[in-house]
């Protein structure tokens, strides 16, 4: 019997129409209008993320051996129906994403598609309440050495703050380290990303592929940060792998 090998899929760049799948769910959260344009949620979400997330898995793996990076529901890719044991109205949640980490509710490198364009970045889970989140201990412990790292690894005015929190909301637009690194500390679930419109044209290319892995080749130091309970050890090992100044403007 011939052995049978699965193909990868091959990344060609997102589609215009998960973006137009996003808006329009927004406006008919339900499950018949869902259900009515499945073919588009598969076409225009689906089949670009699994494309992403079956390329980009040697990467990641190369940041992170424990990370997630297979391309299927629940594992590295989220389902977009709420569950709603948990959760009350609309069944299906305003973002879709793809998101690399080691467990639920684990710090992790994400990519989100939302009714306004696409996110990428990291999550950081600050909770107190959290056995593995770092980030507020390492931060007030290496203030300075977190204001060089960001420095470095040019963390700075294209990435944008948000808090998760009861309302999701910009804390920082422009985050600038020097001035706004102190209003890290109290957040207990935020995002650093950066945010690209529907118009760009960038994302409709294979070549997007080398954006996001750059994007998060700047942002994997704040997941150290987060995560590590030896930050300073693992952020020098981190620079034997990668040298800031390769990477591109």
């Amino acid at each position: 019997m011939k052995a049978v090998t699965k193909q990868m899929a091959i990344f060609e760049g997102l589609s215009p129409e998960g973006f137009a799948f996003m808006r329009a769910l927004r406006r008919n959260n339900n499950k018949r209008w869902f259900d009515a344009h499945r073919d588009m949620y598969q076409r225009g979400l689906v089949a670009p993320a699994r494309a992403l997330v079956s390329q980009i898995g040697e990467f990641i793996h190369f940041l992170n051996p424990a990370f997630e990076v297979e391309p299927k529901f629940n594992k590295a890719i989220m389902r977009i129906t709420k569950d709603m044991r948990f959760a009350k109205g609309s069944p299906y949640h305003d973002y879709f994403l793809v998101r690399f980490g080691r467990w639920k509710m684990d710090s992790e490198l994400f990519v989100a598609w939302t009714a306004e364009g696409l996110e990428v970045g990291v999550f950081v889970n600050n909770s107190p309440r959290s056995d593995t989140s770092y980030f507020r201990t390492n931060v007030r412990e290496h203030v300075d050495f977190f204001i060089k790292t960001c420095e470095e690894f040019g963390i700075g005015r294209k990435f944008s703050v948000f808090d998760l929190g009861d309302e999701y909301e910009t804390v920082i637009p422009h985050f600038n380290v020097r001035r706004d690194w102190h209003k890290l500390i109290p957040l207990r679930m935020f995002l650093i990303e950066r945010s690209f419109k529907p118009t760009d044209r960038r994302m409709y290319s294979p070549a997007f592929l080398a954006e996001i892995m750059t994007i998060f080749t700047r942002l994997y130091p704040i997941w150290i940060f987060a995560a590590s309970a030896q930050v300073t050890h693992d952020l020098e090992r981190y620079r034997l792998l990668i040298d800031p100044l390769d990477l591109p403007e």
